[in-house]
C-alpha cells in the first residue's frame, strides 16, 4: 500500500460511505489488492461476482453491492464496459511484481 493512501480523500470518503474507521477501512483495501493480486492481476477484478469480492475483503455487512458501490464512489474501483470493475489505476499501483 503507498503511505498517500493513509490520508488520501478517497479513503475518508470510503470510511464515511461504510460508517466504519480508518484502519477497517485501510483493511479492506489492503484485502482488496491482495485478492487482486492473487485472483485478477490485470486489476480485472470485476470477472468475480460482489459477494466474492466483498468476502475476500472480510466484509461482514450482509449486503455485497453496498460495499461494490461504496468502493466504486470513492473512487477506489472503476465502472468498465467489459470488465465489469477495474481496480482504479492498478497498472500504476500494483506491486512490482504483480507488473511481471
Amino acid at each position: 500500500m503507498k503511505r498517500e493512501t493513509l490520508r488520501h480523500p478517497k479513503t475518508f470518503d470510503l470510511c464515511s460511505r461504510l460508517d466504519v474507521s480508518r484502519p477497517t477501512a485501510l483493511g479492506y483495501l489492503t484485502l482488496l489488492w491482495d485478492f487482486t493480486a492473487d485472483a485478477a492481476t490485470a486489476g480485472d477484478i470485476g470477472k468475480w461476482p460482489n459477494g466474492a469480492i466483498a468476502r475476500a475483503c472480510e466484509w461482514e455487512g450482509t449486503n455485497a453491492d453496498l460495499f461494490i458501490g461504496a468502493l466504486l464512489a470513492a473512487g477506489w474501483l472503476d465502472a468498465d464496459p467489459t470488465h465489469r470493475l477495474l481496480i482504479h489505476d492498478w497498472r500504476d499501483h500494483c506491486e512490482r511484481w504483480v507488473r511481471s
